[in-house]
């Protein structure tokens, strides 16, 4: 299954990605904070 989601950033931005593994990405950007350079210079609003 295929899923397409929205990340909103502390400065108002809103990352959108997609992905065949939704759980793997989001552990990705929070917490091991790898990612896209666009989070690096981006971070995220904690869930």
């Amino acid at each position: 299954m295929n899923y397409v989601y929205f990340l909103l950033c502390w400065d108002g931005k809103i990352y959108t990605g997609s992905t065949n593994n939704l759980s793997f990405e989001l552990e990705k950007y929070f917490k091991s904070g790898s990612g896209r350079a666009f989070m690096k210079k981006h971070k995220l609003v904690d869930p």
